[in-house]
C-alpha cells in the first residue's frame, strides 16, 4: 500500500467554510490571514464579527442562543464589555 500524501478525493468540498468556523488549522481567519499581527481595534473587530455570525445561525437555525455562542461569548467577554 502506498504512503503519504492524502487520498484521492479526500478532504472538504471546495468552498467549505468549517475551519474558519471552527478554528482547527485554518490559515485564514474571516479573510485575514493569522500570521498578520493585528492592531486593537482589527482584533475587536474580528471577535464581534465571529460572535455575531454565530448568533445570527443559531438564531436562524435553532431559534436560540446554542453553546456554541456562549462558548465564544464567554472567550470574548474580557476583549471587550458586552
Amino acid at each position: 500500500m502506498a504512503r503519504g500524501g492524502k487520498r484521492v478525493g479526500a478532504g472538504a468540498p471546495k468552498g467549505n467554510r468549517n475551519a474558519l468556523k471552527h478554528g482547527g488549522r485554518a490559515k485564514v481567519h474571516y479573510g485575514v490571514p493569522l500570521d498578520k499581527t493585528l492592531s486593537s481595534f482589527e482584533y475587536r473587530a474580528l471577535c464581534l464579527e465571529q460572535l455575531d455570525s454565530v448568533k445570527e445561525f443559531d438564531l436562524l437555525n435553532n431559534h436560540r442562543l446554542t453553546d456554541c455562542f456562549w462558548g465564544y461569548y464567554h472567550r470574548y467577554k474580557g476583549v471587550f464589555k458586552i
